[in-house]
């Protein structure tokens, strides 16, 4: 759920690549600042992925196409619209929360104000399209080896609020400046366990 995949260097291409029971799939990911805050940008082979940030770094639209489907989601206010061939397919409504589609660099902000729990978020679950209104808890720092170099990193637990926490959880590593490392959870239930590293620069 939720990793999405992958993130960027705070400047230039990173490459991360996705392992899914065997499968692995790369990923380039770049940002673009704008006047309004940023776009940032992850492509494999089979997909495209564009979110636009705001300067709270909170999603205000997500571009997606591949073989089979093509959508743009933007709010609106409390509302979620998605369009499909410029046409309106479905609103979803929210609440006054951000929406962190892309959390690998919305966390960002949340993460270096060293504060231990993030604000209470939207985000779509991946492959199946189900909105859900997470939160996130910085768990500890620790060591990561990456590419044969041990970093430090902090480990984030992202998870349903209250009761629902008992459901589903998984695990971010981010450097001291917020830069998404690793990812590791299951993103559909039933489904293998999904990881995400970053592999360059």
């Amino acid at each position: 759920m939720l990793s999405f995949f992958l993130v960027f260097q705070v400047s230039g291409i990173s490459l991360y690549e996705e392992i899914q029971a065997g499968k692995r799939r790369l990923f380039r990911v770049w940002e673009e600042e704008t006047t309004q805050g940023m776009r940032v940008y992850a492509l494999s082979e089979e997909e495209t992925h564009v979110f636009w940030l705001d300067t709270h770094y909170a999603t205000e639209k997500w571009f997606f196409t591949n073989a089979h489907q093509r959508f743009v989601i933007e709010r609106s206010g409390n509302f979620l619209v998605r369009k499909e061939e410029g046409i309106v397919v479905s609103n979803y409504t929210i609440d006054e929360a951000p929406w962190y589609q892309f959390v690998e660099v919305s966390f960002r902000p949340w993460l270096v104000s060293g504060k231990k729990v993030s604000p209470m978020f939207w985000i779509f679950q991946p492959g199946v399209m189900v909105l859900h209104k997470m939160i996130a808890y910085r768990e500890n720092e620790e060591p990561l080896v990456l590419q044969g170099k041990s970093l430090s990193s902090l480990k984030v637990r992202m998870t349903l609020p209250g009761a629902k926490a008992a459901f589903w959880r998984a695990w971010y590593w981010f450097d001291t400046n917020g830069v998404f490392l690793r990812y590791e959870g299951v993103r559909i239930v039933g489904q293998p366990v999904t990881k995400v590293e970053r592999k360059s620069p």
